[in-house]
């Protein structure tokens, strides 16, 4: 950026102008800044571009979040102020149900009974199983297979998403 003020005007129109000509440390252009960039300690680059370059001039060598061989000093520590019972997500250490056995073979179950089919609209091809009674309602049919239902994932979605909102509230 090249200043397209002469001499002469900024001489006449001083009194409009309350910041002050610089010039640029990068490229060495003088440009005009602002009073509130002076004030902040900003006004010491003429663009964008020379500031980019004078920060990679700066942190070379410096760790930073751009640098991507840098390692965090927390990586693999825990926290024992925040693990385990002391975390506000604490659930008592119960273990996700979706990942157990149990589930699985319920799952597998219910799309070989249903010929991994969905029984809302007959496509064939990426299909979930879907609790009829859900699972948060009925402890004693969660692995219970006449409960499941094989289902698309768009027929899936608005089953769960819309009918079971309507007539669900939770507590």
């Amino acid at each position: 950026m090249t200043s397209i003020m002469t001499k002469e005007h900024r001489i006449k129109y001083a009194y409009l102008l309350r910041g002050e000509f610089r010039n640029c440390l990068i490229c060495k252009v003088e440009f005009y800044a602002i009073p509130g960039n002076i004030k902040k300690g900003k006004g010491i680059y003429c663009s964008r571009r020379c500031y980019g370059q004078a920060r990679s001039i700066f942190t070379k060598g410096v760790s930073c979040k751009w640098n991507k061989n840098r390692i965090p000093w927390n990586k693999g520590k825990k926290l024992p102020e925040q693990s385990g019972i002391k975390h506000h997500a604490w659930k008592g250490g119960t273990k996700r149900m979706l990942s157990t056995p149990e589930y699985k073979l319920w799952r597998t179950s219910v799309f070989l009974k249903d010929n991994y089919t969905c029984q809302i609209c007959h496509k064939k091809g990426y299909v979930e199983a879907d609790h009829k009674v859900p699972w948060s309602l009925s402890k004693q049919k969660r692995f219970d297979i006449r409960n499941g239902l094989t289902m698309c994932y768009e027929c899936h979605k608005i089953k769960t998403f819309i009918i079971d909102k309507k007539f669900i509230t939770y507590a």
